[in-house]
């Protein structure tokens, strides 16, 4: 992360690699871009390289359950995997640039305020087009890093989630990042 521009801060501790970032004294700024004509902003909720499984119903069910509106694109037109290989080559197969393309399509017809969120490749779709989306509320990335931008917006909320999988981790992150969007 920058260094001079953010504040790292540990979420409660659960012991799986858990940690969030905000800019010191921001969150009032990030409370008001937060809301989209006085509506909590929408998630938009990137998939990862298996595709729009089950694991993202289940993910936008859980933030839906706590008041969000979710949208989960399929970047895939459809496809879905199985294994981690199958995964990838379905990714090489649908290509980089229509990935992205889809997911910035997508985004034309969501509000600028909308978290963005997304699973593994998700994030990485995310650090593609993160710096067409200034306005976001939030930014949530889950089991992998993205680029950040050369000029983030101040004040924009950041929250990261790696960890090896373990079961027992994977109801703490969700609570987690119920909590951050919460704040926003």
């Amino acid at each position: 992360m920058r260094t001079g521009s953010t504040t790292a801060t540990s979420a409660p501790s659960d012991n799986y690699g858990t940690w969030a970032t905000r800019p010191a004294g921001a969150r009032e700024e990030w409370q008001a871009s937060a809301r989209h004509n006085g509506l909590m902003a929408q998630v938009v909720l990137f998939h990862s390289a298996y595709g729009l499984r089950q694991a993202e119903a289940s993910a936008a069910a859980r933030l839906r359950a706590v008041g969000r509106e979710v949208i989960t694109p399929d970047l895939y037109g459809g496809q879905t995997a199985g294994t981690l290989d199958a995964a990838l080559a379905l990714m090489d197969a649908v290509g980089w640039d229509l990935i992205c393309a889809r997911a910035r399509q997508l985004l034309q017809a969501v509000p600028g305020t909308a978290v963005l969120a997304g699973l593994s490749m998700g994030a990485g779709v995310i650090g593609s087009v993160w710096h067409q989306r200034q306005a976001a509320a939030g930014i949530v990335l889950l089991h992998r890093i993205a680029p950040i931008p050369a000029s983030p917006r101040p004040g924009l909320a950041v929250q990261v989630h790696l960890a090896d999988y373990h079961p027992a981790a994977a109801g703490r992150t969700w609570q987690h990042v119920t909590a951050f969007l919460s704040a926003l």
